[in-house]
């Protein structure tokens, strides 16, 4: 609760394991949900922030998984940052295992780069002020997805 009012919302903030492994905590997660799938309004997916490409931006996946994506995101911008979006729901990272299961998402990814997945992904290599930027972009979307009741699901296109 804030100034007195009560979110529409709950927030389940959860860090899953075995990714690159096939999406095992993800997908154990959806099998196994502490909360029903029908009542998970989406499922934001925060996978690489830190490495901000201002000549690619970040991308934003799932933008086709729920009718009412191309509302809530219209007029968000945030000073600094552009970002792209893509309709894929699917993908390689753990918002694919909701979106296989019927739940809306959103993917936010700044790129791979040459340290990816490497010891050599060193903190110093992180930009925060704009990973911060990112952060404010996503509340953004959040703040205009909690003006619905609930986001229309749209599953892959045969």
């Amino acid at each position: 609760m804030k100034n007195g009012v009560k979110e529409p919302f709950n927030f389940l903030f959860i860090s899953f394991g075995g990714e690159e492994l096939g999406l095992q905590g993800s997908k154990y997660y959806v099998a196994h949900p502490t909360m029903a799938l029908d009542k998970v309004h989406f499922m934001l997916n925060m996978d690489m922030i830190g490495r901000y490409n201002e000549e690619r931006g970040i991308g934003i996946g799932g933008y086709g998984s729920a009718q009412e994506w191309p509302a809530i995101f219209k007029d968000v911008k945030e000073e600094g940052i552009k970002f792209f979006t893509d309709a894929a729901g699917k993908g390689g990272s753990d918002h694919g295992s909701f979106f296989v299961a019927g739940v809306p998402v959103m993917f936010f990814h700044t790129g791979g780069h040459d340290d990816y997945h490497k010891p050599t992904d060193d903190v110093e290599k992180l930009k925060a002020n704009e990973e911060a930027a990112i952060i404010r972009l996503g509340l953004q979307l959040l703040d205009n997805a909690m003006r619905y009741k609930k986001l229309t699901y749209v599953g892959e296109s045969k």
